[in-house]
Parts: structure tokens; C-alpha cells; sequence
């Protein structure tokens, strides 16, 4: 994602980090495509829980969404959509190439309930271990677009920010690229953004909706 930071570094050289986390405007946000590689994957995990009616923020989280697709390969990139809320996560869509089935899908996800992102990190591992078994040498960029309110564990006695820091390094081990786009203007939730930002070395770790 080094195209991502140029594009901020240049449109952004006398901003000042807030809190030590940068923020990252839509027209940085840029995925590279490699022509030595047939086919890649993006998969995106969004969160639909109830917290993201606050500020308008899964609206919010859509529409970035939607404006990445804008800008995809249509021919060697493949996408697949996992969105969380109540007590788990779902698998909306497995790996396809298109793109208007995604965009219908994404703008269709309905929001309620609690923050299942650990849920919703295992079901992303499950996509991310069967496409690798088809395309080992695939890039595969994970976007996730969440206020990082996680509440809900893996198991009724599991502690969840353990069930996420193993869940983040084994998709990390993957060699998986991530982008974690925090839709909470507040950043209240610096605790599981930073546990995120760690395990899966992602490259950006908020974004500013202002």
C-alpha cells in the first residue's frame, strides 16, 4: 500500500497526527495491482453493529467502500464481503469479480446489534486460507471499516481482546495486506484500534469522515 502514503504524504506533509494515528482522506487511498500476479483478492469486513447508526457511521463506512471499488482492476481482482453484528459475522459474499453484485450487497447490509469483530476476523481467515489453497502466490488486501467496539468473544467465557490479537497475527502470518478504516470520529476505541494496527501491521489505521 506505499502508493496509499505517498498520495498522504503529499497531499498532507503539514498535518500533524492525531493521538500518534494519522488520518487518511478517500483520494489516498489507492490499491496496487503487480502484473506478474494473476489474481488478487480484497476482501472487505464490515462492521453493521448498532453502534455505527451513531454518526451516521456504516453510511459513512459504505460510501468508502463503494468509492474503493471505483477504483479496482474489474479484471484481475477478486472480491469478497464479510460484514459483523449481534452475535456473529457472516460471509455475504465469496471471492467473485463482480463488482455490481458487491456494490448491491454492500449498500444493502442492514445494522443492528452488538460488535462481534472477532467473529468476523475468523470468517475472513476462512476466506483467506481457502483462496490461498487455490492461489498461493495471490495478494490479498483485507479492508476493514469499523468503530472498533468489540464486545462480543469467540466463546462465552473467551477473553476478546486475546481472541483478536491471535486471530490478527495468524491472517497477519498470511502475508495479508490490511487497511483498518476506524469510523469513530472520537477515537474512544484506541485500545482494540491499536491491538489491530500492531497484529496486522496495517498500513493506515483511522480515517477522518470530516
Amino acid at each position: 500500500m506505499d502508493a496509499t502514503l505517498r498520495a498522504h504524504v503529499r497531499r498532507h506533509i503539514s498535518t500533524i497526527p492525531v493521538n500518534g494515528v494519522k488520518r487518511i482522506a478517500f483520494e489516498d487511498i489507492y490499491v496496487k495491482q503487480r502484473r506478474q500476479i494473476q489474481s488478487s483478492l480484497i476482501i472487505f469486513l464490515v462492521d453493521a453493529s448498532e453502534s455505527m447508526l451513531v454518526e451516521n457511521r456504516l453510511q459513512l463506512a459504505k460510501g468508502f467502500a463503494l468509492m474503493l471499488l471505483n477504483r479496482i482492476n474489474r479484471n484481475q481482482c477478486l472480491l469478497a464481503l464479510v460484514a459483523f453484528s449481534g452475535e456473529q459475522a457472516h460471509i455475504l459474499l465469496h471471492p467473485t469479480r463482480s463488482i455490481q453484485i458487491i456494490r448491491d450487497q454492500i449498500s444493502d447490509i442492514p445494522c443492528d446489534g452488538a460488535t462481534p469483530l472477532a467473529d468476523g476476523l475468523q470468517k475472513v481467515r476462512q476466506i483467506i486460507i481457502t483462496q490461498k489453497r487455490k492461489n498461493p502466490s495471490g495478494i490479498i488486501t483485507l479492508v476493514i471499516l469499523s468503530d472498533c467496539e468489540a464486545n462480543v468473544p469467540l466463546t462465552r467465557m473467551g477473553h476478546i481482546e486475546k481472541e483478536l490479537r491471535i486471530l490478527a497475527r495468524q491472517i497477519h502470518k498470511e502475508d495479508i495486506r490490511t487497511i483498518i478504516i476506524n469510523t469513530d470520529r472520537q477515537m474512544q476505541q484506541q485500545r482494540i484500534l491499536k491491538l489491530l494496527g500492531k497484529e496486522l501491521a496495517a498500513s493506515m489505521q483511522t480515517y477522518s469522515f470530516s
